[in-house]
């Protein structure tokens, strides 16, 4: 179990089956997630991905997505989800689900028991052939659902164009697949033979990780757990493999600036910088990197938004993204294509007033307010506290949000200076678009 001071609880339900509990009664719903944990690997991530779409479609018991919904409604109208995301060079793949507490329950349904015995029956007994394969049916259509969505992306402009800069942008990365370039031939070579494949080898080998957030009580989460996991893996055969570790990529601090341009289709065009900085979530700089990063594109009057968007209307928005696993700082922005040269060089004039600390107090005041108010939020949704403890337990398994808070709150001037000093900039991406339509909207899904 978790060090006491912890607001989380650590328990192993298994071998390699382990639960982590966040315990809380502020919701009338809780969360529950399990996740098959494997090593990232270019040359399954999409199948692994695909796979679980597939066993959402239908089991055994309840064969097509309509019954599955069907028992879904008779659970209190259950939301459930299939899990996918990389981390940290991993991979976890699985369900999550959204459990109405007990006191609000209107008989004695066990619901937490029986969303898990759901999740079973679609991870150990999903629906097959007469050959004990993934259903051809149901495999085909998840792969065009997929390559529809990857189609899709090209409608949503600045997304495409942030996928296409990030396909370029990491590709030193061997834990990051492209998102663009290949991946419509990724989802085609997908057979029911691999997929059935993966799935005996997840059941057999892989990890499992199951995060909690919610009033349930964790004495009876176990004993549902154990009851209802172990009649489950009785008849799989499953060996005990802990995870391997993956070792990370040592991005390079500084390498020779690329410069990618392209022509689109659509009628805005687009310009997105990529910086390194080497720090990362792990790294004693991190706080500060935040801090800056809110200053330069984040808080309501970050300089990106109020000197190259407002006072200067270079573009019709302007904004950054921290990725800080990889150390990464991105500012994109929607433009007309004749003013590229002019917010690029505004952009890369802002990190240098964050290098000099030339931001004003009311600047410095507001970004910690905004800051620390986006991490106090954190503590109002269950998806806000897994999301920031389930990224952080591993790596910072003593870091709470109040910790996080104590050191925003002091953080001085300096501090964001010298991490400022750190961003290099690595490639600059334009997207050069038509001249149609400019004030489109802007957004994207990274």
């Amino acid at each position: 179990m978790a060090n006491d001071m912890m607001p989380w609880r650590q328990y192993e339900i298994l071998p390699d089956v382990t639960l982590t509990v966040l315990p809380t009664d502020r919701f009338k719903v809780g969360m529950l997630s399990l996740s098959f944990v494997l090593p990232f690997s270019r040359q399954d991530a999409t199948a692994r991905s695909l796979l679980f779409s597939v066993l959402r479609r239908g089991c055994r018991r309840y064969p097509s997505m309509a019954d599955i919904n069907r028992r879904l409604d008779e659970l209190y109208a259950t939301p459930y989800r299939v899990i996918d995301r990389t981390r940290d060079g991993y991979q976890y793949v699985g369900f999550g689900a959204e459990l109405l507490e007990t006191r609000y329950l209107l008989d004695k349904t066990d619901l937490c028991r029986e969303v898990l015995t759901l999740m079973s029956e679609m991870l150990f007994h999903p629906l097959t052939d007469e050959n004990g394969l993934l259903h051809e049916r149901y495999v085909e259509q998840e792969k065009k659902n997929a390559i529809d969505y990857l189609r899709s992306r090209k409608n949503h402009p600045s997304s495409y164009a942030m996928a296409r800069f990030l396909d370029a942008f990491r590709d030193d990365d061997p834990f990051s697949l492209p998102l663009i370039q290949g991946a419509e031939d990724r989802v085609r070579a997908i057979t029911p033979e691999r997929l059935t494949q993966l799935w005996q080898e997840l059941l057999r080998c892989a990890p499992i990780h199951l995060f909690y957030v919610g009033g349930l009580p964790a004495e009876q989460l176990v004993e549902s757990l154990r009851s209802v996991l172990g009649s489950a893996f009785a008849g799989v055969g499953r060996m005990s493999r802990p995870v391997t570790a993956c070792p990370r990529l040592a991005l390079p601090s500084r390498r020779e600036l690329r410069r990618l341009q392209e022509q689109g289709e659509e009628g805005q065009s687009h310009l997105i910088l990529g910086f390194r900085s080497g720090v990362t979530l792990s790294s004693p700089d991190y706080y500060a990197m935040m801090l800056c990063h809110e200053l330069l594109g984040q808080s309501p009057i970050s300089r990106l938004f109020v000197h190259v968007r407002e006072a200067h209307s270079l573009c019709y928005s302007c904004f950054s993204m921290y990725g800080h696993e990889r150390g990464e700082v991105i500012v994109s922005c929607g433009i007309s294509a004749e003013n590229r040269d002019r917010a690029e060089q505004a952009i890369l004039e802002q990190i240098e007033v964050l290098k000099r600390g030339d931001f004003s107090q009311a600047e410095w005041v507001a970004a910690k307010k905004s800051l620390i108010g986006s991490c106090r939020q954190l503590e109002d949704s269950t998806n806000g506290l897994a999301n920031f403890y389930e990224k952080r337990i591993r790596l910072w398994p003593n870091h709470t949000i109040e910790e996080y808070v104590t050191r925003y709150q002091a953080l001085t001037r300096e501090d964001v200076m010298a991490v400022a000093k750190k961003l290099c900039p690595d490639m600059i991406y334009f997207r050069q678009g038509m001249g149609r339509d400019e004030q489109e909207e802007e957004g994207t899904d990274e």
